[in-house]
């Protein structure tokens, strides 16, 4: 059943061109709408769409990314205070697939997604229409500032996010003014030093060196899990909630965690020319060593929350 549903969603998103708008005249969206050339720069630039080669099999990836896992996710947002009747924001939220499931599994939330790409944000819009809810707004901006009122937000959620922005720490800033006394901000995110692999792969901690590389180039952090604790604290959030949660290959099948895992690392070494046959034959035999049922393969997220006082 979640494979058709992958599925159809992937083919509905693949033929769309690119037409839709959307009204973003209300209250909630009104004041601050400051983003120049630094902030829409500083979020496309470590995750730019429109310069991977390989764009249908990224969506695909951000589909599955959200879908495979989405009742564990959902737990954890329950546990952070997401209540249905809140108003939620979700930043980057690229094609929308969170934003639906978070309308599909709250009827009574309002969803904002927040996000630069005009071509993920129309596909987002297309993505709502299909699943016929109008309670999923999705508006052009970016996390360093983000078009939407002071205190306004009862829950804010940046998902694999930081790990593309130069600065954690303006983003929860501005994370903390659009949100209400007593709303929560969640962040779940990434640290590639936690990916293991049994049997190893040889020439696997070289290539991951260079991703984190190309990635801190272009103001991302491909280590940005083990810092999240500290951003919050030094932003004044308290009190400070933090989970590890492991993702492994006994949950999900060796070629889900290898799209899931190793997908956009492929395709940020095509983007840069990185890609060569010795590359090629890492991730050839990455993809071997996880298709062997006794192999076994981990990462994990860090997922912290806290409240705005």
């Amino acid at each position: 059943i979640l494979g058709k549903r992958i599925h159809d969603d992937y083919q509905l998103i693949i033929k769309l061109t690119g037409r839709a708008s959307y009204d973003i005249h209300s209250k909630t969206t009104t004041a601050h709408h400051s983003t120049g050339l630094y902030e829409t720069r500083s979020r496309l630039e470590s995750y730019q769409f429109a310069s991977l080669s390989e764009q249908e099999e990224e969506i695909e990836r951000l589909m599955l990314q959200a879908t495979i896992a989405e009742s564990i996710e959902i737990s954890k947002l329950l546990a952070a205070g997401l209540e249905d009747g809140n108003l939620v924001v979700d930043l980057g939220s690229g094609p929308g697939v969170i934003c639906n499931l978070l309308a599909k599994y709250f009827p009574h939330c309002q969803i904002i997604g927040i996000e630069p790409d005009d071509k993920l944000r129309n596909l987002a819009e297309e993505s709502a229409r299909k699943q016929q809810t109008d309670r999923c707004r999705f508006l052009p901006g970016t996390a360093q500032s983000i078009p939407i009122d002071d205190r306004q937000v009862d829950f804010c959620y940046a998902r694999f996010l930081f790990q593309h922005i130069p600065d954690p720490k303006r983003v929860i800033g501005e994370m903390k003014r659009i949100t209400k006394k007593g709303g929560t901000i969640a962040i779940l995110d990434v640290d590639d030093g936690t990916i293991i692999m049994h049997p190893a792969c040889k020439g696997w901690p070289k290539i991951q060196k260079r991703v984190a590389e190309i990635q801190a180039e272009k103001c991302g952090n491909r280590y940005i899990g083990r810092q999240l604790y500290r951003h919050m604290k030094d932003s004044g959030i308290q009190p400070i909630h933090l989970e590890a949660i492991p993702i492994t290959t006994c949950d999900l099948a060796g070629e889900i965690f290898y799209r899931i895992v190793f997908g956009f690392k492929r395709s940020i070494l095509k983007r840069t020319g990185d890609w060569n046959e010795n590359t090629q034959r890492v991730f050839q035999k990455i993809q071997k060593i996880l298709s062997n049922q006794r192999s076994f393969a981990m990462t994990v997220v860090i997922f912290v929350f806290g409240r705005v006082s």
